[in-house]
C-alpha cells in the first residue's frame, strides 16, 4: 500500500515552538477533562509533536547517515539567485513548468545514500504558491523498497527576472521554506537545474542540495545525462561522489503508483 508521509493537498503550517505544543497539548488536555475523550486529546497532541519528531527522527538523520558536514563540496556560505541564475531561470513560465518531473540526478542531504529511488515529482502551481508531490520508492525502515507520497509547497515570486527564485519546504513536518531556486531550464522544458541553498537548516550552518529534474527517466551514462552534468557544473559547485541517479534499473520501479493529479 502507498505510504502517505504528508496528505496531498496544500500543507499546512505547523508551529513548531514548543511554546505552540504546549498549548496544544494544554487544550487537548482540558477537552479530555470535559468530555472524556482521552483519545482524542492524545491523538492532538501526537499531531502538534508531528513536525518536532518527523524533523529529529527522519530529517536530522538523514543529513547525519550522508556525513554531509565532511563533504568536500558543502558551500561556506550560500550564492544569490542574481549570481547563479540563468535568462531562462529568471523568466521561467511557471505554466509549462507544471507537470510530472523524473529526478536524474540529486544530492540531497537528508536521504541516505541508497534510501530511495524511482523519484518523480508533480509540481503544480496554484495562486502565488505551487505544491511538489514525490513519489519514490524508498527502504528507509524495511528491506524491501515501498513506495511514499511526500509533498511539499512553496511560494512563488512576481517579480519580473525572478521567476525561478522560489522558496520550498515541508513546514508539516519540520522544515521551513527555503530558497530552492530554478537556475535552468530547457528551451523545450524538458529538463530543468534546481537549488536549494540556506543557512543554518535542520541544524547544519550551511544546507545545499542539488536537482536535475527531467520529464523523462534519464540514466547518467547517456549523451543528454552526460551533457545535464555539465551544464550543472558550469552553474554551481558540486562533487559527483555525493549524487546519486534515481532511474538506472531497468522495470526496478514498476511499483511507483501513478502520478499525482493538479
Amino acid at each position: 500500500p502507498l505510504r502517505s508521509l504528508t496528505p496531498f493537498a496544500r500543507p499546512r503550517s505547523v508551529s513548531l515552538d514548543l511554546a505552540g505544543v504546549s498549548v496544544a497539548a494544554f487544550s487537548a488536555m482540558q477537552s479530555c477533562s470535559r468530555t472524556f475523550g482521552c483519545l482524542a486529546a492524545l491523538a492532538a497532541i501526537l499531531y502538534a509533536l508531528k513536525p518536532l519528531v518527523l524533523r529529529e527522527i527522519i530529517l536530522k538523520p538523514g543529513i547525519r547517515a550522508n556525513n554531509y558536514t565532511s563533504r568536500s563540496d558543502v558551500p561556506a556560505s550560500c550564492a544569490s539567485f542574481d549570481e547563479l541564475a540563468t535568462p531562462s531561470g529568471r523568466q521561467l513560465d511557471y505554466t509549462r513548468y507544471g507537470g510530472t518531473w523524473y529526478s536524474f540526478a540529486s544530492n540531497e542531504p537528508t536521504q541516505p545514500k541508497g534510501a530511495c529511488h524511482c523519484d518523480r515529482f508533480t509540481w503544480i502551481a496554484g495562486a502565488g504558491y505551487f505544491t511538489v508531490v514525490l513519489d519514490a520508492l524508498c527502504s528507509l525502515f524495511t528491506s524491501a523498497a515501498q513506495p511514499i507520497r511526500f509533498a511539499m509547497e512553496g511560494a512563488l515570486n512576481g517579480t519580473p527576472g525572478y521567476k525561478g527564485s522560489l522558496r520550498e519546504g515541508a513546514p508539516a513536518v519540520g522544515a521551513r521554506l527555503i530558497p530552492n531556486n530554478v537556475l535552468w531550464v530547457s528551451r523545450d522544458y524538458s529538463a530543468t537545474i534546481r537549488y536549494s541553498c540556506s543557512p543554518d537548516y535542520l541544524g547544519v550552518p550551511v544546507f545545499a542540495s542539488l536537482q536535475i529534474w527531467t520529464r523523462a527517466p534519464t540514466t547518467p551514462n547517456t549523451r543528454r545525462g552526460r551533457a545535464l552534468l555539465r551544464r550543472a557544473h558550469s552553474l554551481v559547485h558540486f562533487s559527483d561522489e555525493y549524487v546519486e541517479y534515481a532511474w538506472g534499473v531497468p522495470g526496478d520501479c514498476s511499483k511507483l503508483p501513478a502520478a499525482a493529479e493538479g
